[in-house]
């Protein structure tokens, strides 16, 4: 309910409130905002990691559109996953924040426009570390924020639920791009 703070006029006059109601297109819902990502990364002294942990950014895109948005949901299983297949492919991701509390490395894959990304926590140091991307995928335009929980041990379902909570592990920040 929309309850208007009205001007301070004298009697004699009519104070006149105008108030536009304007929709929004279907078409941009969606297009573009900021999500997070929640990803508790195993730090487990001894183990091999190799390059480090993957970190699909496009994929978090794909995933977050695949559960939301509005245009593609009208489209049939099979066509929405080879439009989504298509952007990912294509995808160009820009690094605006490295963590601070570990690596990033990338790793180059054949028939993919960008990197993948993989992530090397700092060996015996636990605690949490952000990561944060510019995706463009045709028409979408997303910064991804990973929040980066290095943890020692196998961060299984319980260690997911305990860290990410109620938000899961993908979730949306806002509606636009900052």
């Amino acid at each position: 309910m929309l309850i208007p703070d009205m001007p301070d006029v004298p009697d004699q006059y009519l104070p006149i409130i105008v108030a536009e109601n304007k929709l929004v297109s279907s078409s941009l819902v969606g297009k573009e905002g900021t999500i997070g990502v929640c990803e508790p990364i195993p730090n487990v002294p001894g183990m091999d990691i190799g390059d480090g942990y993957s970190l699909s950014v496009p994929a978090a895109v794909i995933n977050y559109l695949w559960k939301f948005d509005v245009d593609l949901k009208q489209m049939s299983e099979e066509e929405r996953w080879a439009k989504l297949t298509s952007l990912e492919s294509k995808a160009k991701v820009t690094v605006i924040q490295k963590p601070d509390i570990g690596a990033l490395n990338t790793e180059l894959i054949p028939g993919f426009a960008s990197p993948n990304y993989l992530y090397k926590p700092t060996l015996n140091k636990s605690g949490k570390s952000q990561a944060i991307f510019f995706v463009e995928m045709g028409e979408y335009r997303f910064k991804v924020i990973y929040e980066l929980y290095s943890v020692a041990g196998d961060p299984g379902p319980e260690t997911m639920s305990k860290i990410c909570g109620k938000r899961g592990q993908y979730y949306k920040v806002s509606g636009s791009v900052d």
